[in-house]
């Protein structure tokens, strides 16, 4: 009998797919820990890369899933655990100023923003202080080109 075609939306799922499948079969076999290197070297097996910039970064990821494959954290509380490194290419969800700045006299962004986040610079174009943002998105509302918008990571 063929083997069943999974239908995935991402390249994404069908790595985590692969990654579930790899333990679980090391795990039915008993021999989970013996094998846990050769994992990543299974699902990547290389020379180039698929989604990242080589095969020793999705390797590496591979073996970050590997491990919340096998229970993850303990010690988070959270749900969901982020991998910092499959993350460290996407830009961090907040709010932006875009080329529709058009640097307004007015500057309703600065008046709207109650914790001092939004700066402008000698062309009266806007800007946002990360460090001080709450991301509440007045900003955002009071911005009558509607040159800011609100980022979000994909995943």
């Amino acid at each position: 009998m063929p083997e069943k075609i999974h239908k995935f939306d991402t390249k994404v799922q069908h790595l985590k797919y692969k990654v579930l499948r790899e333990v679980a079969r090391a795990a039915f076999n008993d021999n989970l820990l013996e094998n846990i290197t050769e994992i990543p070297k299974i699902i990547v097996p290389g020379p180039k890369p698929s989604m990242r910039c080589c095969i020793y970064k999705e390797r590496a990821i591979v073996g970050e899933r590997i491990k919340l494959a096998m229970g993850g954290d303990k010690s988070n509380p959270n749900v969901i655990e982020v991998i910092d490194i499959a993350c460290d290419e996407c830009p961090v969800s907040g709010y932006e100023i875009t080329m529709d700045c058009r640097g307004c006299i007015a500057h309703h962004c600065e008046d709207a923003c109650k914790k001092g986040a939004i700066f402008s610079d000698e062309h009266q174009k806007a800007h946002i202080d990360t460090s001080k943002c709450v991301n509440c998105g007045a900003c955002a509302k009071a911005c009558p080109y509607s040159a800011i918008r609100r980022r979000t990571r994909p995943c």
